[in-house]
């Protein structure tokens, strides 16, 4: 599995070469859980922005997982080729 962390993400041209050069398959076949940074919202999480935005980079949809910190369980256990966390801060404070 490769972890990706980037604060400028694919659209940043040197950022994508060197994603893209370091993916394991090519894109439209990894299976990518994309940890979205601390301005995620529980609407963008469950609505399609994230899945879109993936799409754009060339994943997808169908191989993209959003992480929802509130349901944590759902993502365990998954068969995935690339962990993409998002810049920002993706630390979540517990309440």
């Amino acid at each position: 599995m490769k972890l990706i962390l980037s604060s400028c993400d694919f659209r940043n041209e040197k950022s994508q070469k060197v994603i893209m050069d370091n993916l394991p398959y090519p894109i439209d076949k990894c299976k990518l859980l994309f940890i979205p940074n601390e301005k995620a919202t529980a609407e963008a999480i469950s609505g399609s922005v994230y899945y879109d935005r993936m799409q754009e980079f060339g994943f997808k949809n169908e191989n993209v997982y959003v992480f929802d910190h509130n349901n944590p369980d759902k993502f365990r256990n998954l068969n995935i080729d690339v962990l993409y966390i998002s810049g920002g801060n993706t630390y979540v404070q517990p309440c």
